[in-house]
């Protein structure tokens, strides 16, 4: 028997654009996307710039100074000032 899981929506997902160099995030968007987002300079960006697409998460939506992107994943930023909030 082939089960397959549901595609999640676009709605479900967010993409996340980060410099290559250090996983900063410069732009995020809600659903999925790619470097098409950037137009006509989409091949100079992705020189520096790469993305990922992920679930969507408030929090990091709302905060993404919080975050870095380190090989392909979310990592909380080494600078983020947390601890107020736990």
């Amino acid at each position: 028997m082939n089960m397959q899981l549901p595609m999640p929506s676009s709605s479900d997902l967010m993409t996340i654009y980060f410099t290559k160099r250090t996983g900063s995030i410069t732009d995020m968007c809600s659903g999925a996307s790619d470097m098409s987002l950037y137009g006509e300079e989409a091949e100079d960006y992705a020189i520096i710039f790469d993305y990922v697409v992920l679930p969507w998460d408030n929090f990091v939506f709302s905060n993404p100074h919080q975050f870095i992107v380190l090989d392909g994943e979310l990592k909380l930023n080494s600078e983020a000032s947390l601890p107020k909030y736990l």
